[in-house]
């Protein structure tokens, strides 16, 4: 059975390739304990330590698919992301119960 989830946000971050905090200039919305996201147009790569990824150390999201993660406020604030170019991510935020 699946659990029920509520919207709790919804954000398009710009990437670059200059990494930087996924939710640089964001607040993560209340309650928020599981992600959605898109990337669009660029692969993107991740550290979820706080430390700054490149092109060639961070784990790969290929531009184009869609996942989802528990993620929670702590763990996206620490997230750094950059791109192979300019780029963006439509990320909604989910509380599930």
């Amino acid at each position: 059975m699946l659990s029920p989830e509520v919207p709790t946000g919804f954000a398009n971050i710009v990437t670059s390739t200059s990494a930087k905090g996924l939710m640089s200039g964001l607040t993560v919305p209340p309650g928020t304990n599981k992600v959605r996201f898109t990337v669009l147009t660029q692969d993107i790569y991740t550290r979820t330590d706080g430390t700054a990824p490149t092109t060639s150390v961070g784990i790969l999201w290929a531009k184009t698919a869609t996942y989802e993660r528990y993620w929670n406020e702590d763990m996206l604030n620490k997230i750094q992301v950059v791109a192979g170019g300019t780029g963006s991510i439509v990320m909604e935020f989910l509380k599930e119960y």
